[in-house]
């Protein structure tokens, strides 16, 4: 019953066009992903939105934050 719960909380976080969006942008990247500036600059949103969709990818567990010294990605 977790892994349905699991998928439905997947499928509803790309249920939004924005998160799809940045979903598509980021599988296309790759492994080598995308900072949080460069997907602001592709999808030209608003950085507290671009912020509020990306929490609901990670929450979903469909992508991870990385952040080093520099960058957030």
């Amino acid at each position: 019953m977790a892994e349905h719960s699991s998928v439905a909380r997947a499928l509803a976080a790309l249920g939004h066009e924005a998160r799809l969006d940045i979903y598509r942008l980021l599988v296309k990247a790759g492994l080598q992903g995308m900072t949080v500036g460069q997907i602001s600059g592709h999808l030209e949103l608003p950085a507290s939105t671009l912020a509020h969709h990306l929490r609901a990818l990670v929450d979903a567990g469909l992508v991870a934050d990385v952040t080093d010294a520099y960058e957030q990605y």
